[in-house]
């Protein structure tokens, strides 16, 4: 039994004032409730895509669709920041290109660097690696390098199906910039529903 609905049932007060109470004490459960799903929402996960497009407005469709359609991660919340999206015609595109690939650089060091310090060092190591935690990682790391889209994806090419510049993409660049975009996205899924749950 809750406690408001304790706190209702052995109330001393009259009918009507009790009807009261218990309003008011279903409104604070409400806003508990409330703020407990805003408190477990996972801090919002930032991802660059690249994609081929005529303009924003196509990318912005197709990276939707995108994220309709993707196997491992289905996010609650998936927001594109135009203002942080950029063209490959933009001085700054290859600034910000840059800085989205070292992203996965830096997490898949991050990753292998974890894995290490779990005992797995060397290839015959993963001979006997444990299925749990350190398993997990070297999914998560080779999901990374065989261009599988999760939330560690910092930076992801869709066309290319890729977390790395293709040189077929790094082609495209110098051919025809125009056609080449770098979106932002931000994005959240509820507590619980982490990498790899489809949503069940």
């Amino acid at each position: 039994m809750s406690a408001v609905l304790w706190r209702f049932l052995n109330s001393s007060h009259s009918g009507s004032t009790r009807k009261k109470s218990f309003a008011n004490e279903t409104d604070l459960l409400r806003n508990h409730h409330s703020e407990l799903r805003n408190k477990t929402m996972i801090p919002t996960i930032e991802h660059d895509l690249m994609i081929s497009g005529p303009n924003l407005d196509t990318c912005a469709r197709h990276v939707n669709s995108f994220f309709k359609t993707t196997q491992l991660v289905h996010y609650d919340s998936v927001k594109i920041d135009r203002n942080r999206s950029i063209c490959g015609t933009h001085p700054l595109f290859q600034e910000y290109l840059d800085m989205a690939v070292s992203k996965n650089h830096k997490i898949l060091a991050e990753l292998l660097g974890e894995l290490k310090e779990e005992g797995c060092s060397e290839l015959k190591d993963i001979l006997v690696l444990p299925q749990g935690f350190k398993s997990k990682l070297l999914h998560t790391i080779s999901h990374l390098l065989d261009g599988f889209f999760g939330i560690d994806s910092r930076f992801f090419d869709i066309n290319e199906v890729s977390h790395w510049i293709t040189k077929k993409r790094l082609l495209q660049i110098q051919e025809t910039p125009e056609s080449c975009w770098l979106l932002r996205v931000t994005a959240q899924f509820s507590y619980g529903r982490g990498f790899e749950n489809r949503g069940v």
